[in-house]
């Protein structure tokens, strides 16, 4: 069995973050549209707001971190990077829950 070269798992690891982040991009579109259409105007802009600052938040950490995958030694990534992205998305979540259960 032959050995894999070393920068295949940072590779996969870039590519799960793009895919990730592009389908936490399109269901926070989908929850902005939602919102618009049944919440009144506060509650609507307070999702918004929290929602994108939670994907621009998701982005800056993917990018930081694909940056890092792209050094010869990358190192361990940041503890606070999982709960922070876990966080957002489970308030991602419950907005969308929320918007389905009105």
């Amino acid at each position: 069995m032959r050995r894999r070269g070393p920068g295949l798992a940072a590779e996969r690891t870039a590519l799960a973050w793009v895919r990730t982040l592009t389908g936490l991009v399109g269901v926070s579109l989908l929850v902005f549209r939602a919102v618009l259409l049944h919440w009144p105007p506060p509650a609507a802009v307070l999702t918004i707001v929290v929602v994108g600052i939670h994907v621009v938040v998701a982005c800056f950490f993917g990018d930081r971190r694909r940056r890092a995958l792209r050094k010869p030694r990358p190192g361990a990534p940041n503890p606070a990077l999982p709960v922070a992205v876990m966080a957002g998305s489970l308030i991602t979540a419950a907005l969308g829950g929320a918007i389905l259960l009105r």
